[in-house]
């Protein structure tokens, strides 16, 4: 990831090539706020500059392991945060039209997949319903 990427006054990065080409990721506060914290290599145009002079990090995989083994989260994937964000929206009650759009899926079926709803909001909508058609048999 480059710096040149970003496009703060927009909320969003500009990738100029991902599994399905060019695309446009949006991004909210908390991230822009993180990016912004992130110290810059003068002369390195990379988020995570590597060991070499204006390279990037190679070897996501082996910090990703350390980080889980020290957060105590053995099994989790990289991806696997993706698909939570797209839960946590949808359980928001974000639509899957929208959350479809900020995952970058061109098919909603795609984002039904990702969208795994928490049993708390899927119970709090059948109550919610049960009570507006029980309130409506009463009158």
């Amino acid at each position: 990831m480059r710096w040149n990427w970003v496009d703060v006054e927009r909320a969003c990065l500009r990738l100029p090539d991902s599994k399905t080409g060019a695309k446009v990721v949006p991004l909210g506060e908390p991230a822009l706020e993180l990016l912004a914290s992130l110290p810059r290599v003068e002369g390195n145009p990379h988020f995570f500059p590597g060991a070499t002079l204006g390279g990037h990090l190679i070897g996501l995989q082996k910090i990703w392991e350390r980080i889980r083994k020290e957060a105590g989260l053995s099994d989790l994937r990289l991806h696997d945060l993706r698909h939570h964000f797209i839960s946590v929206g949808a359980s928001a009650g974000e639509s899957l039209y929208v959350l479809g759009k900020v995952a970058g899926h061109k098919h909603a079926a795609t984002t039904q997949r990702y969208a795994h709803l928490a049993d708390d909001p899927v119970r709090r909508a059948a109550d919610t319903i049960a009570r507006h058609i029980r309130k409506s048999l009463e009158t």
